[in-house]
């Protein structure tokens, strides 16, 4: 049961992202990222270097680590750009579909076996989003309706984007998650992004450095609390079945929305609670016979 607790604390820590995204709106989204990243990469890699069975990485192994703290910076920086445009319930919701999205890529890219049930379910999900993204572009369109962004469908694609670029990041990173310490492994990873972003910011010529002392503590913010979400679950990998973390990881739109609306003051709508149950319901259906399948 203490167990159980711990990631449902997990999940309300990372729910925190999307609010502390809102929250340095004066800031460019790339920034946001290389902070979020960068710093999370120094205070894990002391972490993973004292970890007793870490495995040394080999020189080849960091084109794959290129590749993929590419695509985690490209998740980031699509993702929090999105909530420049949409709101936080849309936009959690949207992201809740990254378990039958990956499903799709299996299909696609490893002809891996998709059953007539899955597929409904991946089209079931499609639809939950398809009701959030109209209802957004219906509301944005008049922007008169509570505080709707006037571009609410460009956020939600581009958080649809963020999914895309996150389940290819993963089947990129899975055998080297296998090989390596996992903190090791990450600290590696987002510090390599977190230079990737540097580099396209300085490029860009952003601001990088010249933040309120209140931004900057939502930057540090941004770096520790949904980080710490994270450790969480795979800590608790080690006593728990991962799908219990999977469904579990379901409750953030729920945990992001109370929080949008104490901190942020943000409205919710019909359509984003029928299209939220639909996507939540979809994803919880699939996790369970993919639970069941495995276990068989």
């Amino acid at each position: 049961m203490k167990y159980k607790l711990l990631i449902v604390f997990g999940v309300f820590l990372v729910s925190f992202a999307a609010i502390f995204v809102k929250k340095l709106d004066d800031i460019n989204p790339p920034v946001i990222a290389m902070y979020r990243l960068g710093i999370a990469g120094l205070i894990l890699f002391p972490v993973g270097m004292f970890q007793k069975d870490r495995v040394k990485l080999k020189i080849s192994d960091f084109s794959i680590i290129f590749l993929a703290g590419l695509l985690i910076s490209l998740h980031y920086l699509s993702w929090f750009t999105s909530l420049r445009y949409t709101s936080v319930t849309s936009s959690t919701l949207i992201i809740c579909t990254e378990p039958l999205v990956a499903l799709l890529f299996g299909f696609i890219l490893y002809r891996e076996k998709l059953s007539v049930i899955q597929f409904l379910l991946l089209l079931l999900a499609l639809f939950g989003v398809s009701i959030v993204a109209l209802g957004d572009l219906y509301l944005s369109k008049g922007a008169v309706i509570g505080d709707v962004p006037k571009d609410a469908i460009i956020g939600d694609v581009l958080t649809f984007i963020a999914v895309v670029f996150f389940v290819i990041y993963l089947f990129i990173g899975q055998n080297m998650v296998k090989k390596h310490s996992f903190i090791l492994y990450t600290s590696v990873l987002f510090i390599n992004a977190g230079i990737i972003l540097l580099i396209y910011n300085i490029i860009m010529g952003y601001n990088l450095t010249s933040f309120s002392v209140t931004e900057w503590f939502y930057l540090i913010l941004m770096a520790i609390i949904p980080n710490a979400g994270q450790v969480i679950f795979n800590y608790s990998l080690r006593y728990v079945n991962s799908s219990l973390i999977a469904t579990s990881i379901l409750l953030e739109p729920i945990f992001a929305t109370i929080l949008a609306v104490i901190i942020l003051r943000d409205n919710i709508f019909l359509y984003q609670i029928l299209g939220g149950i639909i996507i939540i319901v979809s994803v919880l259906v699939y996790i369970k016979i993919d639970k069941i399948t495995v276990e068989v």
